[in-house]
């Protein structure tokens, strides 16, 4: 337990007043991942995500959640999408997913907006690029196709799977 506290040391936990709860180990404390108002301390989250060998989120949290959402007229389609940024503040994103059939990208809009065969790529706009912790951007683009047309099965901000 000891190396494990130091790791979280040299990874530059901060040790506010908020960051340690008083004996919970002998002469170390407990890490708090919160301050007092109950926000995410970036170098603190940071920290476990690195000291558990992950990428953000840690455990079974993730750094991000995407709603998302279509209006589907037969050959073409909408689609609605808001992220939530879950984790520490960010200052540009990068949204990355894939469709099974044949979508094809049309226009978007509220980012830059890109398709290589079934990965579509959005990254932020000049105006939407800082997400604080719990904020989130709504984007949208219009799709053509046909057959069937299912949802995306995962996506990823900045390379973390959200949730």
């Amino acid at each position: 337990m000891q190396a494990d506290l130091q790791r979280f040391a040299d990874l530059g936990v901060d040790t506010d007043k908020y960051s340690w709860v008083p004996s919970t180990f002998t002469g170390q404390g407990s890490a708090l991942p919160w301050d007092e108002n109950l926000t995410a301390k970036p170098s603190v989250y940071g920290a476990i995500a690195t000291a558990l060998g992950g990428s953000g989120g840690g455990g079974g949290d993730s750094a991000c959640s995407v709603a998302y959402s279509a209006n589907d007229w037969g050959s073409g389609f909408t689609a609605n999408i808001t992220i939530t940024n879950r984790g520490p503040a960010i200052n540009g994103w990068t949204l990355k997913y894939a469709y099974a059939g044949n979508q094809r990208l049309s226009q978007g809009w509220s980012g830059t907006w890109s398709q290589s065969g079934s990965d579509v790529t959005v990254a932020n706009a000049s105006w939407n690029g800082a997400l604080a912790t719990g904020a989130s951007a709504s984007i949208g683009a219009s799709f053509s196709y046909s057959g069937a047309n299912g949802a995306p099965g995962a996506f990823t901000l900045n390379g973390v799977t959200c949730g």
